[in-house]
């Protein structure tokens, strides 16, 4: 008889981002002096659903 393994593509997996990052990786040290707030102050679309710039 065969036996029966597990399919690892149907199973669930928690990852922590922090985990992966080692703690004196250069992008830990640019994070700490970077101020992403300005990236979250605009609608990454307008009101009227049209993208803005660029070629349409």
């Amino acid at each position: 008889m065969e036996k029966w393994k597990k399919d690892a593509r149907k199973e669930a997996m928690v990852v922590d981002i922090d985990m992966l990052v080692p703690k004196a990786h250069l992008l830990r040290k640019i994070e700490k002096v970077m101020d992403y707030d300005w990236l979250y102050e605009n609608e990454p679309f307008p009101k009227n659903g049209h993208k803005t710039g660029g070629k349409s």
